[in-house]
């Protein structure tokens, strides 16, 4: 049992302690500058750093990733180094100390990180000046993903686990470099716009533009008090592109895609998947299909459980009750005429558009794409090669892109290996 005389002395000694943390902590205050930069906007100081500094300590690491040579066009592994836990960059003479705790959301990413410097030895607010000014975006590091979204009801994947494809190759993290090459000279080539393999109508084109005013409007719509979002949707037969061309705008205006399976969900399932995606605005949702799974304002897929979807939890949704500003919400139809007219009034859905079967002269362009590699029609075809797209075109009125594309490639291999026999 510890007397009066020793647990005095046990406080004295701990008030002694704390007062001396305190004359270490100013003093260390005094001398160094410590600095925190946020999970996810380190990347840019942090290559700037590795680029223009040299640096020593941690133990290194390395990795090998799949990546495009662009010199070769050709995918292959390539080693990169990656930044240590914790290093020291050299000024001249003197270190500026950088560390940072890995991100569990992310795996092997960065972080926080933490950068400390004796006081007058390192300007912060110029290097970071500096790094914004001359970084580069990688185009690795776009927002764009496609990801599916699943109720319980569902035989597919669930949240956790859904489908989720990236639009670009790896991307090595930051402050990662290859070994052996340029950064410069990994990854692809300028992409084609998403639009070049498009055949739109005018009612599609125009909606394109559209879109595009739209996401570049954020401060038109807060400034006037109206939420800033669009609805669209896109009706025509099976095959005629609907999802392509949503595809193809989330791509160009590097926007996610989560695609909600409607008939695996339930009221509860909707409202915190839609939660969710409103984090990541701007963001395409995309509800596919819906004529299968409303018709009027009865739901056509029941389940054994109780909780299936109602029409009045996604009008609840899609009316404005719900904040959601930054969705680009499409809704595709085969037969629209089966909804109920409460889903596709103007504030609800504020665009319909008519995705129809290829026009004449889209089929010639197609044709001529898939036949002969040519984007247009008569771009340098010979008089062979004309007649023979001419020929499949009239012989196919009114088919849809993927009806006409099929048959298209199937004449264009049995074509190519005609030649190699030859």
């Amino acid at each position: 049992m510890i007397d009066f005389k020793t647990g005095a002395m046990f406080a004295g000694v701990t008030a002694m302690w704390s007062q001396l943390k305190g004359i270490f902590d100013r003093i260390r205050g005094l001398l160094f500058i410590n600095i925190q930069i946020e999970a996810g906007n380190g990347s840019v100081i942090m290559d700037y750093l590795w680029e223009n500094y040299k640096v020593t300590g941690g133990n290194k690491r390395y990795f090998i990733a799949q990546s495009r040579i662009k010199a070769t066009g050709n995918w292959g592994k390539v080693p990169y180094e990656q930044p240590s836990s914790a290093m020291t960059f050299w000024n001249g003479c003197w270190p500026v100390y950088v560390s940072y705790e890995e991100s569990k959301e992310s795996g092997p990413s960065p972080g926080k990180i933490n950068i400390s410097y004796f006081r007058g030895t390192f300007n912060f607010q110029d290097t970071i000046f500096t790094a914004c000014k001359v970084h580069k975006p990688s185009k690795q590091s776009k927002r764009f993903y496609y990801q599916q979204r699943f109720g319980n009801y569902s035989s597919g994947p669930s949240h956790e686990n859904g489908q989720r494809v990236h639009g670009s190759h790896h991307n090595a993290g930051m402050g990662s470099r290859p070994i052996g090459y340029k950064p410069e000279e990994l990854g692809e080539d300028q992409p084609l716009s998403p639009f070049s393999r498009l055949y739109l109508g005018y009612d599609a084109l125009k909606f394109v533009e559209q879109v595009k005013h739209w996401h570049k409007s954020k401060d038109w719509f807060i400034s006037r008090g109206v939420p800033w979002k669009l609805s669209a949707m896109f009706k025509g037969k099976p095959g005629t592109g609907k999802s392509s061309l949503v595809k193809a705008i989330a791509q160009e205006l590097d926007m996610p895609i989560h695609s909600y399976d409607l008939s695996s969900m339930s009221n509860q399932e909707l409202s915190n998947y839609w939660k969710d995606s409103l984090s990541e605005a701007p963001i395409v949702i995309l509800l596919e299909d819906i004529d299968r799974v409303f018709h009027d304002q009865k739901t056509v897929i029941e389940h054994e459980h109780k909780g299936n979807l109602t029409l009045d939890c996604l009008l609840n949704l899609t009316s404005g009750v719900t904040a959601s500003d930054g969705v680009l919400l499409i809704v595709t139809a085969n037969f629209p005429d089966r909804l109920d007219p409460a889903l596709t009034r103007a504030g609800r859905i504020e665009k319909h558009i008519e995705i129809a079967e290829l026009s004449e002269d889209h089929r010639y362009d197609m044709a001529s794409r898939i036949l002969y590699n040519k984007d247009r029609y008569r771009d340098g075809l010979e008089d062979s090669e004309l007649n023979e797209v001419e020929e499949i075109v009239k012989a196919h009125n009114q088919i849809t892109g993927a009806e006409f594309q099929k048959i298209c490639t199937e004449r264009a291999n049995e074509l190519f290996w005609q030649s190699k026999e030859n």
